[in-house]
């Protein structure tokens, strides 16, 4: 890893750390021209495949260097919000701040679900209501996605609605308020 440092560059700088191919996609494709609106550099780091002692070696850097940053994890199976968060924590050696940790509720393809477009919706194999999409999972949204999954994938991205996304995910309107919030 290289990492090149200038002066106050650094103050334009965010990570964003995600945990797969999908939560990457969905944030480079929806969520990083917003940041692009407040940073000069926007890095994504996929975390979750990785080993353990890499990972706390990617945290430290980005710690030293003084860069903004989110830490994006689903909620999936855990209790709670902070039992979610705690678990992130850990597996990034307790190094950063709980408050910038982002729970997905419960996982990104309820982000992504969020704002699908109704044209979209209807050409799907089963019939849901997405008005409020934290109740759902992965198991859920998988068949929603027919016969060539990153086709559809694909094309809900090339189309995604915002403006509905935030009506339908809390956590999802919650992440974008923060980045509004960036100065």
């Amino acid at each position: 890893m290289l990492i090149i440092c200038c002066g106050d560059y650094l103050k334009d700088m965010i990570y964003i750390l995600v945990e797969d191919d999908w939560d990457r996609d969905y944030y480079e494709k929806i969520l990083e021209p917003k940041l692009y609106e407040k940073y000069n550099q926007v890095i994504p780091y996929k975390y979750i495949r990785k080993p353990k002692p890499e990972v706390i070696k990617y945290v430290k850097v980005m710690l030293k260097i003084g860069a903004d940053y989110y830490v994006l994890t689903d909620l999936n199976h855990s209790p709670s919000i902070e039992c979610a968060k705690e678990k992130v924590s850990k597996r990034m050696g307790n190094l950063i701040d709980y408050d910038n940790i982002i729970v997905v509720i419960k996982e990104i393809e309820c982000w992504i679900m969020a704002g699908m477009k109704d044209s979209i919706l209807k050409q799907c194999p089963m019939s849901l209501n997405i008005s409020n999409t934290e109740i759902y999972d992965k198991e859920e949204f998988l068949p929603m996605m027919s016969h060539n999954p990153s086709v559809f994938y694909t094309r809900i991205l090339n189309t995604y609605d915002i403006d509905k996304a935030l009506e339908r995910n809390s956590s999802l309107t919650y992440f974008v308020n923060r980045i509004d919030s960036i100065e």
